[in-house]
């Protein structure tokens, strides 16, 4: 197979941005309520659980959370911890109540956060620097070496990058509050590297698009939008996935509609029979559970799924996340053929999306983590975290010589 052109962008500067985009993705995780969450709730409607985790902590804020100079503290917000394990995409729950009320209409929001001290997105840089304009927490992402070695002739290049990961955390002058830094630096650090030692084959350089239907098993096909379905054209490189909030099959390649090249069919006939498969697809759909936490039961067609609400909660998740079909006979968006049929039931309530990965690291984990103190503007605890990760490139060979006089 050849090398796909996609991971031909061997430079380092991406690369640091793929990192820095993946810490703030996870480490400045966020989402909004889509339900108005009252004091005494524990379970909280927000528009996508897939960055938090049972035992992390969050903060819950709204429009209405102001600074107080008098006191120095900050009210309308509240600290929770997620008090169980996530198996829903649109549903969590708090180990403990509620205390006030928080509005949709007021951009009712959550973040993650450690020991209660959130990191913002500006406070993750490109680069080290002497002095830091922060708040509390700092991290600088800085590139230190890149290595390339052949591993085969002719023309299979592995490149190593080697960089420096820091978590600077601002200490203040008496003993209680050097402490609770360091175990603020220590903390963001660990969770710096589980983010990364789950990110073997580290998830950066990546396009996806929603998906606008379910996906059954054994179905080789995905819907997305007429508007995004040019920049997901025929491709024989195996550098696609399809996945939710719980499931992920890698290794697929977008092929041709089988209509467009098969003998003797016309273009109304391709377009029945898109129309009929659909049909069929939607009426037949395959019965599942979740082989663990049991959270999902059987299921009907996709058009029975959106226009049935045994529930309010059932309807909530329904208008926000599941596909309206007036009609089970009209195909969503752009279908796109999938090089194999996919295992897993893929739910649009889950978040699926199709992914293109336009860099792949074969190898990446952190090596090693240095805890001290540095001088940043200040004396600060500090983290110095070394990551590698290792890629292949394809050099063409035999190359055309740019030495010589003649020109």
């Amino acid at each position: 197979m050849a090398i796909p052109s996609y991971y031909q962008d061997t430079r380092i500067e991406p690369l640091a941005d793929g990192l820095i985009d993946l810490l703030k993705k996870n480490l400045v995780a966020h989402t909004k309520l889509l339900s108005d969450a009252n004091a005494g709730d524990t379970k909280l409607h927000v528009g996508n659980t897939l960055r938090f985790e049972k035992g992390e902590q969050i903060l819950i804020r709204d429009n209405n959370s102001v600074w107080n100079d008098e006191t120095n503290t900050r009210t309308g917000l509240e600290f929770h911890t997620i008090g169980q394990s996530i198996y829903e995409s649109e549903y969590l729950f708090l180990k403990e109540p509620l205390q006030q009320r928080f509005l949709v209409g007021d951009n009712a929001r959550l973040q993650k956060t450690i020991y209660n001290i959130p990191l913002y997105p500006e406070d993750i840089y490109y680069g080290d620097r002497q002095v830091i304009t922060w708040d509390y927490v700092a991290i600088a992402i800085e590139p230190e070496s890149m290595s390339p070695e052949w591993i085969a002739l002719p023309g299979i290049l592995s490149t190593e990058y080697k960089m420096a990961i820091m978590v600077y955390v601002r200490m203040g002058s008496t003993n209680d509050t050097k402490n609770f830094a360091t175990r603020v630096c220590h903390s963001y650090a660990d969770a710096i590297h589980r983010l990364l030692i789950g990110n073997i084959h580290v998830d950066l350089g990546v396009d996806d698009t929603p998906l606008l239907a379910d996906v059954n098993p054994g179905q080789n096909f995905v819907y997305v939008s007429t508007d995004v379905a040019g920049a997901w054209p025929p491709d024989h490189e195996i550098v696609y996935d399809v996945q939710d909030n719980f499931h992920h099959e890698s290794y697929l390649a977008i092929v041709p509609d089988p209509a467009t090249y098969t003998s003797g069919t016309s273009s109304s006939s391709a377009s029945s029979s898109i129309s009929a498969e659909w049909s069929s697809a939607t009426s037949s759909q395959t019965s599942l559970s979740s082989p663990s936490s049991g959270v999902y039961s059987s299921e009907s067609s996709v058009s029975s799924e959106v226009s049935t609400s045994s529930s309010s909660e059932s309807s909530n998740t329904s208008s926000s996340s599941s596909l309206s079909l007036s009609s089970a006979q009209t195909p969503p968006g752009v279908k796109i053929w999938l090089s194999r049929p996919l295992q897993s039931h893929y739910r649009v309530s889950d978040k699926a999306v199709l992914r293109r990965r336009m860099r792949y690291m074969y190898d990446s984990r952190v090596t090693n983590i240095v805890y001290g103190e540095m001088q940043k503007g200040e004396i600060v605890k500090a983290a110095h975290l070394s990551w590698f990760g290792k890629e292949t490139q394809h050099i063409q060979l035999t190359q055309i010589g740019k030495g010589g006089n003649s020109y």
